[in-house]
């Protein structure tokens, strides 16, 4: 019951936050949150929204297996902050003179209409998957704690999240994740510590080598590079109060998403350790559950539900944004008040879908692996506009073909790290091909 009422209050004061961040709410403000948002609330959204659930599960399972070696991942996610703190200037002072709102924005304004759209296309693809994740991982450990059916428990998180996101819209979703990722942290840190207590972690596994340096390299590439190219990262340097505000919060993510990384390891060691043979995607939840004594399982719980939440918010709204702003908008002109209704509406769509698709499929790693490779398909594009005069329709096709490349090779290849990376190298081809074959577009931001 300690454990129950710990993750009932959380859920309370979630919901609390979200309409209370409504308030008084702007057009401005629902959309992008005026772009005054301060240091605290983007340095501790931007690490939740990269720390979700799902993805932790995956991790975990990865920890299982191989050990501090997993912990490649997040050092990857670190580069991808460290590029994103490195072009940060450049990405806000582009987003405010031309008033941004979307990633699918900046390549629109670079490239044409149809590079805006094909871009959309991988974003809402990107975030349906991220989605359905966290709703398969909150899913299952709701339904286990207070006994319910599986479905029941999402319909749960669903409406919480549904409440306060469509009353608060980006301002919700920044407040929220403020508290979501604070309260984790510091659950997390006193977990790590009655770990520590209650289990002998073998130096061997804190080795760095045990995974191999094909798939230890192909983490570092697909979380860097799903960083840099992550539709909820632009957003909030748009949303900053400044450049030295957007820089700022991100060193300060680099530093709690490492601290994080080493958080859920000692889970995932300390789950190996004590439960031999377990399925790695259970070593998360089991762990907790087996190895938390009643109100520090209270704490691991409320933690997993921390990072769940915080990911499904900012996703449903990336992908509510990309109906209104990226496809509405780019067909006619709509007044900002229209853009909030149609968001509002889409938000509510995919809150639908996304949780009747992860009734049928509830493969965490797998998923998270491929909507990675998505993303992916982004990256030459996005670094090459920093440098290079590109042409738009090499940017389109090259993003088109490695969109497409995805559901083509995984099948034959494999769902791994290491061919999770192929609509990377497929991209950067036809981006160089088309460089050549191509007419001149837009010139450097």
């Amino acid at each position: 019951m300690i454990d129950i009422f710990l993750v009932v209050g959380y859920f309370i004061i979630v919901l609390f936050i979200g309409i209370y961040a409504s308030r008084k709410e702007s057009k401005e403000g629902f959309l992008i949150g005026e772009r005054k948002m301060g240091t605290l609330s983007l340095s501790s959204s931007i690490s939740a929204s990269l720390l979700g659930g799902g993805i932790l599960v995956a991790y975990a399972a990865y920890v299982y297996q191989y050990g501090m070696s997993a912990m490649w991942l997040f050092l990857g996610l670190a580069v991808g902050l460290v590029m994103l703190l490195l072009y940060g200037k450049k990405i806000k002072h582009f987003a405010d003179r031309k008033q941004l709102y979307t990633i699918s924005d900046y390549f629109k304004e670079l490239y044409g209409k149809s590079t805006g759209l094909v871009t959309t296309l991988v974003i809402i693809l990107v975030f349906i998957f991220m989605v359905v994740i966290e709703f398969i991982a909150g899913g299952k450990m709701l339904s286990s704690l207070f006994g319910t059916s599986y479905a029941f428990a999402v319909l749960i998180m669903a409406i919480i999240i549904l409440v306060y996101l469509i009353l608060g819209g980006f301002k919700s979703v920044v407040k929220t994740d403020a508290f979501q990722y604070l309260i984790a942290l510091l659950f997390g840190i006193i977990i790590t510590f009655v770990l520590f207590g209650k289990t002998t972690l073998p130096l061997k596994e804190f080795s760095l080598g045990t995974m191999g340096w094909g798939n230890s390299i192909a983490f570092v590439i697909i979380g860097a590079f799903a960083v840099f190219a992550a539709a909820d990262m632009w957003q909030r340097i748009y949303a900053a109060k400044s450049v030295k505000v957007a820089k700022k919060s991100m060193g300060w993510a680099i530093l709690l998403v490492l601290i994080f990384g080493f958080i859920i390891a000692i889970v995932g060691i300390a789950a190996k350790v004590n439960f031999s043979g377990l399925n790695p995607q259970d070593a998360m939840v089991y762990g907790l559950s087996n190895l938390l004594p009643t109100g520090i399982l209270g704490l691991g719980l409320v933690l997993l539900f921390a990072a769940i939440m915080s990911s499904i918010d900012t996703g449903l709204f990336i992908l509510g944004m990309g109906i209104s702003k990226d496809i509405t908008g780019s067909f006619k002109t709509i007044t900002k008040e229209k853009l909030v209704r149609i968001t509002r509406y889409s938000i509510f769509c995919f809150v639908v879908l996304t949780v009747l698709i992860s009734l049928f499929f509830q493969n965490v790693v797998s998923i998270a692996l491929v909507f990675a490779s998505i993303n992916l398909a982004l990256i030459p594009a996005l670094i090459g506009s920093f440098h290079f005069n590109l042409k738009g329709k090499a940017v389109f096709w090259s993003i088109l073909i490695g969109l497409i490349s995805v559901p083509i090779a995984l099948p034959f290849l494999g769902v791994t790290p290491e061919s999770a990376v192929i609509s990377l190298p497929v991209a950067l081809i036809v981006l160089l091909v088309g460089q050549a074959i191509f007419k001149k577009n837009k010139t450097l931001i």
